[in-house]
């Protein structure tokens, strides 16, 4: 298997995160890995700065022309450090810093032209949309090879058709608790913020 972090099926999204790699690339990389029967695990993420619902049903129409095997779906999560992080306090659009909360699950930045209700339904309707398609159906029950592979098959239908999990009782943050802001980083920045940057027209230029 294979993972390949698409994160989002508009270009106007991939230029806000600074993420310039074209279709035309992901679909290639998907195309190879499965010539040498390789499964392909695409990651997304929703709830960017400037997301709508708009571009948020980009990104799963994306994921479903890509003809992945695996589909992901976080929230975008503004860890301390990142530029998402310091974008969101700048603008006062952080919600909090209680880091235990901060898994991808939640949304954390509060913005104007989308709402986290918005963002919720969103996720659990593309996870419905992509997973309950026939091929999807017809590829999950090709990799069964065992009967645990059947248990989890039915779990994760529980989780898709009645939006339920239950991953949130196995997850030891514990150790978040007590971290404040600057035990994320690894290392003092000293220069300016605009100077660190690698922003989208950066890595435009050098992506091959």
């Amino acid at each position: 298997q294979v993972k390949i972090g698409v994160e989002t099926g508009s270009r106007k999204i991939a230029e806000n995160i600074g993420k310039p790699i074209s279709k035309e690339r992901y679909k290639k990389a998907v195309r190879i890995a499965h010539k040498y029967k390789l499964e392909v695990n695409g990651s997304f993420i929703v709830g960017n700065i400037g997301e709508t619902v708009e571009t948020m049903q980009e990104t799963l129409d994306f994921a479903k022309e890509l003809d992945i095997d695996i589909f992901r779906l976080s929230i975008n999560t503004p860890y301390p450090g990142t530029a998402l992080y310091t974008e969101a306090v700048r603008k006062g659009m952080l919600k909090h810093k209680n880091w235990y909360r901060y898994g991808q699950e939640e949304v954390l930045i509060e913005q104007p032209q989308i709402t986290e209700e918005e963002i919720y339904q969103f996720v659990r309707r593309a996870y419905r949309e992509f997973y309950l398609r026939p091929v999807m159906i017809y590829r999950l029950f090709k990799r069964m090879f065992h009967l645990r592979h059947l248990r989890d098959f039915f779990l994760a239908g529980y989780i898709l058709l009645l939006g339920k999990h239950r991953w949130g009782k196995s997850r030891n943050l514990d150790c978040w608790r007590s971290l404040k802001e600057e035990d994320f980083l690894d290392l003092r920045l000293e220069a300016e913020e605009d100077k660190l940057r690698l922003t989208h027209e950066v890595r435009e230029r050098i992506a091959v």
